[in-house]
């Protein structure tokens, strides 16, 4: 810190005071920042849950429902491929990205559940699938309210499966993929979902049957395209590669490029319709030990080349996460938020010789680099004033007020 010797003892402190907090403020916000960096904790850890964005009047929420609120043990010494989860949670919470802060005032779900989908349609979001803490799964489809914090539980889905995922278009809600309740092999059907009616329709099959899958929507309304990205086939020895979007008013998918390192239960998010894949989970060439990924991947949304296909392109690898997680969550709000997980594994995790993967209570915000997806976070912070800096020149301001009088 820089400091300076004025003759007034009240205008030294308050100075050097403001000096301070300027040289605090440019460290916390560098010019061109972009990466990770923690925020405000969770007010509990969880895994396997669901992240869903409603745009609400004061602005932009984050609904955190349900999952995994203990550490997940592994009870086979020569293998960490069955591990369980003792305690799940029916919480409800909501994470404002604006103000950094959570929320814990909405309503309990009906049941706890994890490894489900969720997705809004009309302020109502909608649980779908997942499993108990006995591994049965859920086919009750149980509906939030938001304007109202209430919940009712309007049908159930007789197909229902674990390890899916659920996207929205226009009044209609998809559901693609997951595991049969027995294991025995993962589902390739994509399902509408129509809220008013209780009704699923099927729709085109995915090029792939997959379970742990994420999805991602990008591009305007009215013409969406929804990514479903990674996963398991068939068995949870390789983590796939494939990736393959949906278009709702075709009723048709198109396979993409594959990403560079195969993985599932991983984290996606899009700034600008560039899509990232975050960390995720991997199996070792024995198959007998889950591998966390650590890298994000970046699928370039190629609309600078008016002359290219959109999303014709390769994945590459932006950066690594400077923490260990997987079976998280992710939303987008002008950056990528991510939400929990396990974290790597530990030899004797309950005191009893059984190893396993710990619960994570952080979140963690990811800004792209800016030169890299102009128009982000990233490129705001290199010009925009931080709160920090603020407050610096207001303290700044009275410091030279004071030496002068």
């Amino acid at each position: 810190m820089r400091t300076f010797f004025p003759t007034s003892t009240t205008g030294f402190t308050v100075l050097t005071i403001a000096i301070a907090l300027a040289d605090t403020a440019a460290a916390e916000q560098p010019a061109g920042y972009a990466g990770f960096d923690d925020v405000h904790q969770m007010p509990f850890g969880r895994s396997d849950m669901t992240a869903t964005v409603y745009e609400a009047t004061e602005g932009p929420r984050i609904y955190l429902i349900g999952g995994c609120d203990t550490d997940q043990i592994c009870y086979d010494p020569n293998s960490t491929m069955q591990c369980y989860c003792s305690g799940l949670t029916a919480k409800t919470q909501y994470y404002s990205p604006d103000e950094d802060r959570y929320s814990t005032t909405p309503a309990d779900a009906p049941r706890a559940r994890y490894r489900h989908a969720a997705a809004a349609a009309n302020g109502v979001i909608y649980l779908f699938g997942g499993r108990t803490a006995s591994d049965d799964v859920i086919t009750q489809v149980d509906a939030y309210d938001i304007a109202t914090n209430s919940w009712t539980t309007p049908c159930t889905w007789a197909g229902a499966t674990s390890d899916l995922t659920a996207f929205t278009d226009g009044d209609q809600i998809y559901v693609v993929g997951g595991w049969l309740p027995d294991y025995s092999a993962p589902s390739d059907a994509t399902l509408a979902f129509n809220p008013a009616s209780c009704a699923f329709v099927a729709k085109a099959t995915t090029p792939v049957a997959k379970g742990d899958v994420a999805s991602i929507t990008v591009g305007a309304s009215g013409s969406e395209l929804h990514f479903v990205v990674g996963g398991f086939y068939q068995d949870f020895c390789n983590g796939e590669k494939t990736v393959a979007s949906y278009n709702a008013t075709a009723d048709a998918w198109t396979v993409r490029q594959n990403l560079v390192l195969g993985r599932a239960d991983m984290a996606l998010g899009q700034i600008n319709d560039h899509i990232f894949a975050i960390a995720g989970e991997s199996v070792n060439d024995e198959c007998t030990r889950s591998i966390p990924v650590v890298d994000v991947e970046r699928l370039d949304a190629g609309l600078a080349d008016s002359s290219a296909a959109p999303y014709a392109g390769a994945w590459v690898v932006e950066q690594s996460l400077p923490s260990t997680r997987f079976r998280f969550v992710g939303a987008s709000h002008k950056a990528i938020y991510l939400f929990g997980g396990q974290g790597a594994w530990v030899d004797d995790i309950d005191g009893n010789g059984n190893g396993g993967f710990p619960i994570i209570s952080t979140t963690m915000v990811y800004r792209p680099n800016s030169t890299v997806v102009p128009g982000t976070d990233a490129a705001a912070a290199s010009t925009a004033p931080t709160a920090g800096f603020a407050a610096a020149v207001a303290v700044l301001a009275l410091a030279v007020s004071t030496l002068q009088l």
